[in-house]
């Protein structure tokens, strides 16, 4: 999917310049935006902008499943963008502005609604870990006690916030 205009004022492609990427080593600190993959685009269809069935999409989509889909044992998550650098060392030394890029939770989320846009609900978190109705009520329950728990630390937050205002 083309994201600029073919030419510039300038007569020069846009793909010819340079994007500054800030975490990843100094030698590699440009790329040419005709080298990165994001799954961004995958968003025009939950827009509405684009059919989850326009090639375009998914020729996107195997490109960003080819370059940054990673298989957990939770099933599958996505990079950001190809070669991330925001996280910690491979050495497990904290990011200081460099690092070994990690799967992004959120990008799963905004995969569903892709997935779900084509129709495809059944095999996209099949790879997960199985769970019976009992472990699912027990989930449930703690999540429900958290909730509440929540509820209780925000009204708390609420009542201290008006002595003070």
């Amino acid at each position: 999917m083309r994201i600029a205009p073919r030419e510039t004022g300038a007569g020069d492609s846009s793909f010819q310049k340079y994007v500054d990427i800030k975490n990843v080593a100094a030698v590699e600190d440009s790329r040419r935006p005709g080298d990165l993959v994001r799954p961004d685009a995958l968003a025009l269809v939950r827009f509405g902008l684009r059919a989850a069935d326009d090639p375009r999409i998914r020729d996107t989509a195997r490109v960003v499943d080819a370059l940054l889909k990673v298989e957990t044992p939770s099933g599958p998550a996505w990079h950001r963008y190809n070669d991330d650098g925001y996280g910690e060392h491979e050495d497990g030394s904290p990011f200081d502005g460099t690092g070994i890029g990690r799967v992004w939770p959120l990008l799963v989320g905004e995969r569903a609604h892709y997935e779900l846009a084509a129709g495809r609900v059944e095999d996209l978190f099949s790879g997960g870990v199985e769970r019976d109705a009992a472990q699912d009520a027990e989930l449930r329950d703690r999540l429900y006690q958290e909730i509440g728990q929540m509820k209780v630390e925000l009204d708390w937050l609420k009542k201290k916030h008006e002595l003070f205002a």
